[in-house]
């Protein structure tokens, strides 16, 4: 009787064995994916960044219309936005969760007429609305930019205003080139350099100043090209003392009033 026991007990131990080798070899079953969220436009191209913690937007198969990003894609956060440039798109929803838009993102959408970038974002990348004429109205640029990019807003003819933050730094080259709609702008005390040609073309403003105190110490060559003499520039210091690290061709082919405030 405990012979019989015993073997049983043997035959119960080697089915047990042999369970355990054959999991080892083909491993546990894989978790199932995470459900992707259905919030979003569909046909939307979504890439895991490279340190795996977000998802990249791209524009994917959607070509026209409204765009919605979704705030997240199988779990995890969407936090850039890609391209989606030449496109007939018209409008586009951007979740919080972003904080970053690519260079080029919206190039060339000249249909897109209103757009609303929350304060998540910190990067708008050069050249992000090259393009866009389609925009119209007041464009605010979040807190949290420091660098306006190179032709970020150019040719964007319909912008009426923009407001740059106070954190801002840098105002790249061709950043508002030919934004001829723009009838008002303030630079902040925190800019330092304004490229070359960053408001070329800008003939709807009536008015602009480099604030005081300033620091603005680099200003580049034909900064404000095409600038009529109807249009006021308002420099902080007298004439004849310029600061030694502006370039010497900043106001080159603009007719506009330079009025010094020293």
């Amino acid at each position: 009787m405990n012979t019989k026991k015993n073997f049983g007990y043997g035959i119960f131990a080697v089915m047990i064995m042999l369970l355990v080798c054959a999991l080892s070899l083909t491993g546990c079953p894989p978790e199932p994916e995470p459900e992707p969220d259905d919030s979003g436009t569909p046909g939307l191209e979504y890439e895991l960044d490279y340190n795996e913690t977000g998802y990249i937007v791209s524009k994917g198969t959607v070509t026209e219309g409204a765009v919605v990003i979704p705030a997240t894609y199988k779990g995890l956060p969407v936090t850039r936005i890609g391209f989606f440039g030449k496109t007939s798109i018209t409008d586009i929803t951007i979740p919080d969760s972003v904080t970053s838009i690519w260079g080029g993102a919206f190039s060339d959408c000249t249909g897109l007429t209103s757009i609303t970038i929350p304060n998540s974002v910190t990067s708008i990348g050069g050249g992000a609305f090259d393009g866009c004429s389609g925009l119209t109205g007041t464009l605010t640029i979040p807190d949290g930019v420091t660098v306006i990019g190179e032709w970020t807003f150019r040719n964007c003819t319909g912008l009426t205003s923009v407001t740059i933050p106070a954190g801002v730094t840098h105002i790249g080259p061709a950043a508002f080139f030919s934004c001829t709609g723009i009838t008002s702008i303030t630079i902040p005390a925190s800019v330092i350099y304004i490229s070359e040609q960053a408001f070329s073309g800008c003939t709807g403003i009536t008015s602009i100043t480099i604030p005081i105190p300033y620091n603005v110490t680099y200003i580049y060559e034909r900064a404000f090209e095409g600038w009529t003499d109807t249009q006021t520039i308002n420099v902080p210091w007298s004439s004849g003392n310029k600061p030694s690290q502006w370039d010497s061709n900043w106001n080159a082919d603009c007719n506009a009033q330079i009025v010094y405030q020293q």
